[in-house]
Order: structure tokens, then C-alpha cells, then sequence
């Protein structure tokens, strides 16, 4: 009974254009600078809070890494707008 559980997915692998493989898993998303690109470890200053080593960039951990992960799911520079307006 449960290995049918276990292999059901919401999201067939492919379906939108997109793979199981990389478009929606969020590795290294909070280490990532949303800024310049940069990723490290080192650039997790705390639990809440992100500072690049690379180009100085300072964000909150969690808004920092979901800037990253909307920019893998559609990258444009409008998502960034969208992220920004709503906290702002």
C-alpha cells in the first residue's frame, strides 16, 4: 500500500516544460547571493541573516532565498519587482 503512496508525485516529472531534476529543489537557495550570484556557506551570517562575502549584499535569510528560488522558477527580473513591492 505504501509504496504507491510513496512514488505518487502532484507534479509528474515534465509536466510544464520543467524536470523533477533542478527547476524546483532549493539547494544552496540561502546560501546563494540573490544579488551577485555568489554562493557560500560563509554567506549565511546567521540563522535570519544573509551577507554576501563576494559583493557585501545584506538581506534577510529567508527573503534572500526566496528571491532565489522565484528566480529559478521564472527568470525575469519582474519576480524580483513582484518579491520586493510585497514586503515593501
Amino acid at each position: 500500500m505504501w509504496a504507491g503512496v510513496s512514488s505518487f508525485s502532484p507534479f509528474p516529472e515534465g509536466r510544464m516544460g520543467r524536470s523533477e531534476s533542478g527547476a524546483r529543489r532549493p539547494r544552496y537557495t540561502s546560501q546563494r547571493c540573490n544579488a551577485c550570484g555568489h554562493t557560500c556557506r560563509e554567506n549565511r551570517a546567521s540563522q535570519s541573516r544573509f551577507r554576501c562575502v563576494a559583493c557585501g549584499h545584506m538581506d534577510n535569510a529567508d527573503l534572500n532565498a526566496a528571491r532565489n528560488i522565484l528566480g529559478r522558477a521564472v527568470p525575469s527580473g519582474i519576480n524580483v519587482a513582484v518579491v520586493n513591492a510585497s514586503v515593501a
